[in-house]
């Protein structure tokens, strides 16, 4: 089972790699793209179901 912490650290590191794949975009810009801010209120989402969601995207996105 992954922890808060183990899931924490992943979100982390994607993002930090996409840092650096897409230097021009703006923080926002990167954490909209891969859907780990969505429109609804995500203050008591838990960091494993917010990891699933940006692999998903990451994966639609690559698939393109």
């Amino acid at each position: 089972m992954m922890t808060r912490l183990m899931a924490n650290i992943k979100i982390s590191n994607i993002i930090s790699q996409l840092i650096y794949e897409f230097p021009d975009m703006r923080f926002m810009q990167l954490l909209m793209v891969i859907d780990a801010v969505i429109d609804t209120d995500q203050f008591n989402e838990e960091s494993s179901v917010t990891l699933e969601r940006i692999k998903n995207k990451i994966k639609q996105l690559r698939q393109k």
